[in-house]
């Protein structure tokens, strides 16, 4: 955490007591309150769904987290340099091979947002890491290779871009070639996995269908 953030007083003693009655959580997070905006996002709590997730983005705040560091050594988990802003995002993801990963629902730190920060100055760079890591799980977890990937769509649809009308078949056909690996491998709950690609179309094309007739949220 930076030393603006602002932890509650019993965060660590909390976070310490989950860690020892769950030997089989790795890396847990907390719920947070953006500050000044006073505003709590609420973070996915379930592991399986929350792994899913992360194939759009890191649901878990990194100021917020505990590492069980028994298992970082196990299994050789450290920040990855090259990914430099999305390091955090990066080391969940590849958590999930071997131990939960959860966030407690209890608001637990505060979280000062300001424009200087890296996710706002260095947005262009965060992203880029981030679509990195996004394609780099299909290739590590469900065995796909790079030019098997039609990779603008995919990225698309994982971070809820528009997608026009006549990309609705091919999103279709993706989202089945993933819940086909998927369903050989094994690696994520099959129906979340579903439930989740085919709402991130649903999603895409509903915005554009906004765009297109000026409607905003």
């Amino acid at each position: 955490m930076d030393a603006d953030d602002i932890s509650e007083p019993e965060r660590l003693q909390k976070q310490f007591h989950f860690m020892e009655d769950n030997s089989g959580t790795g890396i847990c997070g907390t719920f947070i309150r953006n500050i000044p905006s006073n505003i709590s996002p609420r973070f996915i709590t379930d592991c399986e769904q929350l792994k899913v997730a992360f194939l759009s983005n890191n649901f878990c705040s990194h100021p917020s987290l505990i590492m069980r560091k028994e298992y970082l050594d196990k299994y050789n988990l450290h920040y990855n340099e090259d990914y430099y802003y999305s390091a955090d995002f990066d080391l969940c993801a590849r958590g999930f091979r071997y131990f939960k990963i959860e966030n407690i629902p209890e608001v637990l730190l505060q979280y000062r947002r300001h424009p200087e920060q890296i996710s706002s100055a260095k947005f262009d760079e965060q992203t880029k890491y981030a679509d990195t890591i996004r394609i780099n799980q299909l290739i590590d977890f469900l065995g796909f290779i790079l030019e098997e990937i039609p990779v603008v769509l995919h990225l698309n649809l994982m971070k809820r871009l528009p997608i026009n009308s006549q990309d609705v078949d091919a999103a279709t056909k993706w989202v089945r070639r993933i819940l086909e690996k998927n369903n050989s491998l094994a690696y994520y709950k099959q129906e979340i996995l579903e439930q989740f690609l085919f709402s991130s179309i649903n999603h895409s094309v509903n915005i554009a269908f906004q765009n297109s007739n000026g409607i905003h949220k």
